[in-house]
């Protein structure tokens, strides 16, 4: 159920990152993200180099 709360999170904060003209570029390095990542996932905040930085436990660039 947490997980349920957590994606609905992550979709609430695409919604506000779209009414304020900011939807589609990564929040850590700026690029704008792949049309494909996005249909794939709608609610990411990262390209998938940032994605991938994250995952693997380095920081990413700001």
């Amino acid at each position: 159920l947490q997980s349920v709360f957590e994606q609905l999170d992550e979709v609430r904060g695409a919604l506000q990152r779209l009414k304020a003209g900011e939807y589609g570029a990564c929040l850590a390095c700026g690029s704008v993200i792949d049309a494909g990542r996005l249909q794939l996932v709608p609610e990411a905040r990262h390209c998938l180099s940032c994605q991938q930085l994250q995952d693997s436990g380095a920081e990413l660039p700001r």
